[in-house]
Order: structure tokens, then sequence, then C-alpha cells
């Protein structure tokens, strides 16, 4: 110790879990160093046998309540370590800083960003000065503080603050408690009441819980605090290891809130979620010592397969909300840590779910430091096929036939098309056709659904790095098939090689509207004479791969629609055939055909060019509505801003209202300003239902003018009036 100046000095001892040890006064003179040996006597200090008969008294000094004061002393002598720490050799600490969002019961986190931190320290963890809380309080400028050592060990924070012991509680048997709480005088400032949690067997400092005072009745009732917990290092030295500030977001009351599907007014605050700020040291080290270094909480999955069509290897789990991730080894197992304590909504996929599109399987998990093990079991083939197929598309035992498109060096392909033909008996007596199921891969992945099993199949893949052909046949009981095509120039798409002058038809089937039809059958007779069957798949598509040019007589059904038949020519190479069926009308062709070997859609480029320039109140591309993972279009428009979702108590419909303002009329009064919805640059009728909108995965993109002065020009006649509320766009691909 480096003495202030020479004199007569005193020094005591303190240990933690012992009485003090005060050795006799001694001189120190001008230059001298004096060695002093202690010889601890201390007698230790049995907190479990103090009897707590006063829980009120406003005792701070340890000698104003012997009572108070011992068990305070041990406290204070934890968190007097903490503080004496900076003046030795520093410590090098590693600890983590988070921001978490927690569900509206506290328990799950749906979002959390952490930062990491290595450096020379005393304090992974430190407040603001103790002379500022105790002027400003504790809630300031819509901040919340927790106190540290400096703030708790100071005299502002002893003159404030009423101590009482706290007897132990059935969630901390062992436990001795340290109440305090602000006095009488603090009534109007944003204080903290809280007790220090010590172990009556060792007197050691566990645990810090605190509550914030003075704030809204709401918030106090929702438990808007925090916690320090401690941890004594190998030297003796002591810390906080891990701290937390856990505060609830409120609905404001009045305000309209958005619970399940119905919109509804809150006469009083509510808890919609909490915001929780924290921070947890992973380890200590003083040179070459490691004085603490973490366990962590992990998260362990065994993933269960079903059948050996849905395999575990290679399964891929995500932590919602955080970038937590981890993939299962042969046997199906994931570990993913450290991460921090709590519960997350897991989601898990294989590559093949990810190949079908289809949604990742959910399940609750716990992080913690145990050794507990979640198990989460994977669909089994036939339930892949009922989710990435529609019901009528395999209502009579038919499989999914799905593969990968790649170039020769090996570069998967977009656009390519995939056709696979078998013959089916005909009507007439010894007579036989040919029924094609067709598909355009994305991104190099294709499926066909309602393929037969058991019969011999042609594969065919067409596109412009070349063409591929197999021949396939799939088992009685083998729901899934797998295809990998390469397109090669060198091979053709037919066995026998077809003539360069040969077509590939697509067809797109939509009501009069826009909707793509999906299950639409095509009869279509070839200009050689031969009938070929297609049925369009869930995106209204069907292709037809190898055809004559000429003409094609095409018969067009589907269930809810007028029946006919169209004659369309088509050429050599890549030809699209758009049909529009309706229910009171004879199918027509549409007005838009486009033959070669590209097509050319440019009704995304005012779309794309606002989205750049930031025109609009709000915009999501592709990508972005993909992160935000909505189950249905319409729930992407709960956080966008200027919207807010209503449902018409007449006819269920959710429609948009604006957040700017009501519509006033002199005849009807005040009611909801709906905001007017276009689809693909075309207006759709007022009363239009947002939960009809097509999925998300089928949209390029979303836009919200949340105003009349935001509104594009090109919308301006049909849709600017007096009481314009704003304007929704809506993009599918």
């Amino acid at each position: 110790m480096h003495l202030p100046a020479i004199g007569r000095y005193q020094m005591s001892v303190l240990r933690i879990g012992f009485e003090p040890t005060v050795l006799p006064e001694f001189e120190v003179s001008a230059g001298e160093t004096r060695d002093v040996s202690v010889v601890m006597h201390a007698a230790p200090v049995h907190l479990a046998k103090v009897d707590i008969r006063e829980g009120t008294a406003c005792r701070v000094n340890p000698d104003s309540g012997l009572m108070v004061a011992r068990a305070w002393e041990q406290a204070r002598r934890a968190l007097l370590t903490t503080r004496l720490s900076a003046g030795d050799v520093p410590l090098v600490g590693e600890w983590i800083n988070y921001q978490r969002t927690l569900d509206a019961s506290g328990h799950y986190v749906r979002k959390q960003e952490v930062h990491a931190v290595r450096s020379p320290t005393a304090h992974a963890f430190e407040s603001v000065p103790a002379e500022r809380l105790a002027t400003d309080g504790y809630v300031t400028d819509g901040m919340a503080y927790a106190p540290d050592a400096e703030v708790l060990l100071s005299d502002s924070f002893a003159a404030t603050h009423c101590l009482k012991l706290v007897p132990s509680q059935a969630e901390r048997p062992g436990m001795l408690g340290v109440g305090f709480e602000p006095t009488p005088e603090r009534a109007a400032i944003p204080d903290i009441t809280g007790t220090f949690w010590l172990d009556t067997a060792t007197a050691e400092l566990r645990t810090l819980d605190f509550r914030y005072t003075r704030m809204r009745e709401e918030a106090i009732d929702a438990g808007a605090g925090g916690t320090l917990r401690f941890l004594r290092l190998g030297d003796g030295e002591w810390l906080v290891s891990d701290w937390a500030v856990r505060l609830p977001k409120l609905a404001e009351p009045g305000r309209a809130v958005l619970t399940g599907a119905l919109s509804r007014l809150e006469g009083r605050a509510h808890v919609v979620g909490f915001e929780v700020t924290g921070g947890a040291v992973n380890r200590v080290q003083r040179g070459d010592s490691v004085l603490y270094a973490a366990k962590g909480a992990a998260v362990r999955v065994q993933v269960v397969a079903r059948d050996a069509m849905v395999t575990a290897r290679g399964a891929r789990l995500t932590l919602a909300g955080t970038d937590y991730a981890g993939t299962a080894d042969t046997l199906g197992r994931i570990t993913v840590a450290p991460v921090l304590d709590g519960r997350f909504v897991a989601h898990v996929t294989t590559p093949l779910l990810d190949s079908l599109g289809i949604t990742s399987i959910e399940a609750d998990v716990q992080a913690a430091p145990g050794a507990r093990v979640d198990s989460l079991r994977l669909p089994s083939a036939r339930d892949v096929l009922l989710a990435a197929c529609p019901q009528d598309s395999v209502r009579h035992g038919e499989a999914l036939l799905r593969g990968t498109v790649r170039s020769e060096a090996g570069r998967l392909l977009s656009g390519a098309a995939i056709t696979v033909t078998w013959r089916i008996a005909n009507e007439a007596p010894g007579d036989s056709a040919e029924r094609t199921l067709g598909a355009l891969s994305t991104e190099g992945r294709w499926r066909i659904c309602g393929v037969p099993r058991g019969i011999p199949l042609a594969v065919r893949l067409t596109s412009d790095s070349g063409s591929d052909g197999r021949d396939v046949r799939l088992d009685e009981g083998e729901a899934l098939g797998a295809v990998d095509l390469i397109a090669r120039a060198d091979v053709a798409a037919r066995r026998d090689g077809p003539a360069a002058s040969r077509a590939l038809v697509e067809f797109r089937v939509s009501a009069t509207g826009g909707t793509a039809l999906d299950d639409a059958r095509l009869d279509v007779s070839l200009p050689d004479g031969r009938t070929r069957v297609v049925v369009t798949n869930a995106g209204g598509q069907a292709l037809l791969p190898d055809v004559p040019p000429g003409t094609l007589r095409v018969k067009t059904r589907r269930i809810g629609f007028v029946p006919g038949q169209v004659a369309v020519r088509i050429e050599a190479g890549r030809n699209t055939v758009p049909i529009l069926l309706g229910e009171t009308a004879l199918p027509a062709l549409d007005t838009v055909r486009i033959m070669g070997d590209r097509r050319i859609d440019a009704r995304f480029d005012e779309f794309d060019t606002r989205h750049l320039r930031h025109e609009a109140t709000a915009s999501l591309d592709e990508s972005e509505i993909a992160k935000r993972r909505p189950l249905e279009t319409w729930h992407l428009f709960r956080e966008l801003p200027g919207v807010r979702m209503a449902k018409d108590p007449t006819t269920g419909a959710m429609r948009p209202a604006s957040t700017r303002g009501l519509k006033v009329d002199a005849m009807k009064g005040v009611s909801l300003c709906f905001l007017t919805v276009y689809i693909n640059g075309a207006p759709v009728a007022p009363d239009f239902d947002l939960g009809n909108l097509p999925m998300p995965s089928e949209l390029h993109g979303v836009e919200v003018f949340a105003g009349a002065a935001s509104i594009p020009l090109r919308y301006a006649g049909a849709v600017l009036s007096d009481q314009t509320c704003g304007l929704i766009a809506i993009w599918t691909k």
C-alpha cells in the first residue's frame, strides 16, 4: 500500500465469511517501508442463524444495526474487491454486450444482437457516476441505468436508500437477502429497489436483483428491472459476471392494437414485448493465468428421421432472431454453443426441404449449461409429398420428381425447361396418347408433382446451354424421386436427335383477373397428328417440348371455368402462349405472345427504379420479403409505416387503413381511411381482401405510399382526391 502521508495508522483485514480482524495501531515515518504480519483470529459469520424480527429498519452504516450490518458487510466486501481491482495488475476480460427482444410472455427470444469485446479492464460492467444517479434518478431521457460497484458503495447510495433483511425464498434456497429501497424523500425520483442475495453457508455475494420505481404502473407490474450476478475469481477478487436490464414494451392506451387477426382498441397500456440489454463475461485472465472461463449455455438437438427418403444428415438449425446456427452430423446431432441462456424458436431444415421450398420445421428449444437434448422429428416422405404438391395432383398415388440442372461447367441454370412424359390410354380403344408435365428450373432446381409410379418416364431438359434426357421408373413405394440433369451442347433432348426447327411451348393459364390457375388440363393436338396432354402447375404454367412448328389446337378445361378450345400458330424456338379463362366466357389468347429463345419482362422497371431511389414511404424487394419470413403477404403491412390492418366487421376482409388520420364525411361521419391497392399496375376493388393476395414467395416487391404527396404521377389521375389516404402497390413474379 502506498500511504498518503507519515503518521499513525490502524489496519483492518476483511475476509468474506468472517468477522473483521483489527490490528494494533502503528507508526510510519518518512521514507519507511513497514512489513505487517497478519494472523487471522476472526470468527466465522453464521448468517443462517440470524433471526429476522424487523424487516423495515432504515439503517445503512454497519454500526447502526447488527442484523443488517452483518449481512451488508459481507456484500460490501465483495463489491469493494471489484473496485480495488483497478489498482492491481489489470485483468484482461473477454465479454459480450447484447440487446434482445423478447415476446410478450418474456420467455422467447425474437431478435438478438451480440457484440464481443476483449480489453484490459477491472470492470466489464460500468454504470454512470453515482452522483448523477442520485440527482437525476435511474431512468432519464428514455434510458434506464443499472448500478455498478462504484454506485452501490457510494455515500450517495447509502444516504438515499434504506436497508432491511429478506428471508430465504423458495426460488433461492440457502440464500439470505439484504434488501434496499429508496428513502421516502425520493418518492418523486425514478430510483431502484432490490435485494442482494448472499449464500448463508459461505456468506458470499451471489446476485443483485432490482426493479425500477416511479415508472408507469404497467411497466412496474411487468417487472421492469434488472439482475447482476457476481463471481469470485481464483485469486480472491470479484467481478460482475453477467448483467441484464429488462424493460417492457407497451402498447399505448386508446390505440389500435393488432391481436391475431383482429384490430381492437386498448383502454390500458399492455405489454407487447420486452427489450433486454445486458452482457456476460466469457473469460478473465491476468498475464498467462486464466482466472475464469465461462462454460456457457448450449442448444443441443437430435434430429430424428422417420424414413430413409428424408434423412437427418446435413440438417441445419437456426435460432430465430439471432445469428446462431449449426449443422447436423452423420447421426443427426446438432450442437450450437456457446449461446446466451433463454428459450428460442428453432428452425430446422434439410437440403431436401430447401430444394422443395418447404417451410422449415419449428420447435421450442432451451439454451442451458446442462446436457439437455431436444428431439426434433423430420416429416415422412409422404408428409413432404403433401407439403410440396397440391393434394389433387397426388390423390391417386402419384409421386414427386425433382432434381438439379447444371451446365457442363457445373453452374446451376435457371430458366431451363424440364418435362416428364409418359404414355396414357386414350378414350378410343387401342389408341394412346402422351401426357407431359413440365417445369422451369429456378436457381438450378426443379420439381414436378403428379408423376405416376411403376411406368417408364422420359425426363427431358431443354435450355440455351444444351439438352439432356433420362429414362427413369419410380417404384410403387417411392414417393420422392430425384434426377440430376446436365445441359450438354452435344446431347439431344430426344435419343434420335431433334431437328433444329423444333419448338418449346410454354403455356400460361390464368383467369381474366390475372390470377394464375393451377391444375388446368390442356389437350394439345400437334401438327403431326399426335396428342399431348399437359397440366398446369401452381403458377399456371405447363411446358411442351419438342413440338413441330405449325398450328396447335388446344382444348382447355378447368373446374369452375368455361371449357373450350383455341388455335395458335407456333414457330421454331421458344414460344409463350398465354391463355385466359373466364367463368362465363370461352377461353381466349392473351394479346402478348413471345417467340424466340429468350423472354424479356420489363414490367418491374418502375418498381426497381423507385426502390433504388427510395421514393416510396416503405419498399421491400424480393430478398427483403424473404428475410421477414411472413406467413401470409398481408402480414408484411403490419410492420410497414403508414399502414395498419383492419378487419371488416361485415365481410371479414383484411383491409389496409392509414395511420395518419381518419376520414370525415358529412353524411357518414368519421371512419377509417383506407389505402388504394394496385396489383401489377392495375387497381383492385375497394373492398378487396388482402388475405387473398398471392403468397410471399410469389412476390417481386411491395410499396407503400403513405400520403398523397408521395404517390407516383402514373397513378395520380385515378387515385388522387381531397381525401386520398395513400396507395399500396404489389408486384408479383
